[in-house]
């Protein structure tokens, strides 16, 4: 009897000490899950010269690239996970499908061709606004305007980009409601869309990812919010 009284108070102690050891893992578990990795998204139309920044950045060599139809990553600074998106209209869902991983997304890097932004204007115009959007649905306050290949002839500085790309996104705000309707898919409020829109900064900078012209200026932005 006295063994059995012995059994019973042992099994009664360790039902505690189990309940406890079963809280511990899920909670470290759960928060193992909810880390999220930092990343820095490299963004824009196609033929921008992301993949070769990409390239320069993760492997400190200029090549020249075709355009990417899914993504690639790779380690950047030892432990900021560096994702190059592609930009061609087919394969944007890979940026929001992308957001809503398991990233801590710090910054992202809009890449545009400067040389060729008198004919790509609307559609660089186009890309940004829906990209600012995801910015602001996933909270993101900051994108750098990475003006590519400034070295070739035709190409614009960064005042002039910036000015032409406000610009035109001013003439995108301004277009109906239901010409907004056939570029994103997501419900907006419009009235209070260009504040919102607004509060995030954007910086225009010059350089040449293929051969490593002024990429300081970028990489020094890139790591200001890390």
């Amino acid at each position: 009897m006295l063994e059995n009284w012995s059994a019973i108070v042992i099994a009664l102690a360790t039902i505690p000490l189990a309940a406890l050891i079963i809280f511990s893992l899920f909670f470290v578990s759960k928060k193992t899950i909810q880390r999220k990795a930092p990343a820095i998204f490299l963004v824009g139309p196609s033929e921008s010269g992301k993949t070769t920044l990409f390239c320069q950045l993760v492997y400190e060599k200029g090549v020249s690239t075709v355009p990417s139809i899914e993504p690639n990553e790779a380690l950047w600074k030892e432990d900021i996970v560096l994702v190059d998106l592609p930009g061609h209209a087919r394969t944007k869902h890979w940026t929001e499908k992308k957001l809503n991983e398991s990233y801590d997304v710090r910054q992202i890097v809009f890449v545009l061709n400067s040389a060729t932004l008198d004919r790509d204007l609307h559609e660089v115009g186009l890309a940004l606004f829906d990209l600012l959007l995801k910015c602001r649905k996933h909270k993101i306050s900051k994108v750098l305007v990475a003006c590519n290949k400034f070295d070739l002839f035709t190409a614009q500085p960064a005042k002039q980009i910036e000015t032409a790309v406000k610009k035109e996104l001013n003439n995108i705000f301004e277009e109906k409601e239901s010409q907004l309707d056939s570029i994103v898919t997501q419900d907006v409020d419009w009235d209070e869309l260009r504040p919102q829109l607004e509060d995030i900064q954007l910086e225009f900078l010059s350089g040449s990812a293929l051969k490593g012209t002024n990429m300081n200026q970028w990489i020094e932005w890139m790591e200001s919010s890390l």
